[in-house]
C-alpha cells in the first residue's frame, strides 16, 4: 500500500537515500577494485622489449563519439556526450576516469534519492524494495543506453549483461540494507508508522 510521505518524512527519506546511494556506490567501487586486483593476479607483467624513441609529434586531434564509443564505458560514455552536446566538442579520452567515476556517484546517488522518495512510500519490506529498485535501476539504464548506443541490447550484450546485473544487485543490495538500517536506527519516529 502506498503511503505519503509528508514534508518531515520527505526530507528524511531524501537524506536516508542520498547517504544510501554513497553505501551503495561504494560497494559498486569495491566490485571495480576487486575486478582490478584479481585481474592483475591472472596477467603476467609484459617485459618491455625495446625502449620508445621520443620523437616531437603533433598534438592528437579532438576525440569523437566514435573514439569514446570504441575506448569508453558507459558512465563516462554518458558524461562525453553531455559534455559534447552542451559545448560542441568531446572531452579528450585522457578524462575518461574522471568522468566515468563522476557519473558513476552522480547515479548512484540519484538512485538512492529516487529510492528514498519513490520506492519506500509503495513498500516497507526490504526484499520488495531491493527487486523494485534492481528493476528500475535495469530498466532506465537499458533503456536509456541501448536507444544511444552505448549499451548493446541484453541479449546481444553477453558476459557485459550478466555483469552488470550482478553490479546493479551488489549496489541494490548495500543502498536497501543501509537504507532499511538507517530507518531502524531512527526508533519510533521513523518513516514506516
Amino acid at each position: 500500500m502506498y503511503e505519503p510521505l509528508g514534508l518531515e518524512n520527505l526530507a528524511l527519506a531524501a537524506g536516508m537515500g542520498f547517504v544510501s546511494g554513497i553505501v551503495g556506490t561504494l560497494g559498486i567501487k569495491a566490485v571495480f577494485a576487486f575486478k582490478k586486483l584479481t585481474g592483475k593476479k591472472h596477467h603476467a607483467e609484459q617485459p618491455h622489449t625495446a625502449t620508445a624513441t621520443l620523437q616531437p609529434t603533433s598534438p592528437p586531434p579532438p576525440a569523437t563519439r566514435e573514439d569514446w564509443e570504441r575506448h569508453g564505458f558507459g558512465p563516462a560514455i554518458v558524461g562525453a556526450e553531455m559534455i559534447g552536446g552542451f559545448t560542441g566538442r568531446w572531452p579528450p579520452l585522457s578524462e575518461m576516469g574522471t568522468l566515468g567515476n563522476l557519473m558513476t556517484w552522480a547515479c548512484g546517488i540519484g538512485y538512492g534519492l529516487i529510492y528514498g522518495v519513490a520506492i519506500t512510500p509503495w513498500t516497507q519490506a526490504p526484499i520488495l524494495g531491493f527487486v523494485l529498485l534492481l528493476v528500475f535501476i535495469m530498466v532506465a539504464d537499458y533503456g536509456l543506453l541501448v536507444p544511444w548506443g552505448i549499451f548493446k541490447p541484453p541479449w546481444k550484450e553477453g558476459h557485459a549483461f550478466y555483469f552488470n546485473l550482478v553490479l546493479y544487485g551488489v549496489y541494490c543490495v548495500l543502498t536497501v540494507a543501509f537504507f532499511f538500517w538507517a530507518a531502524r536506527q531512527l526508533g519510533p519516529l521513523t518513516l514506516f508508522h
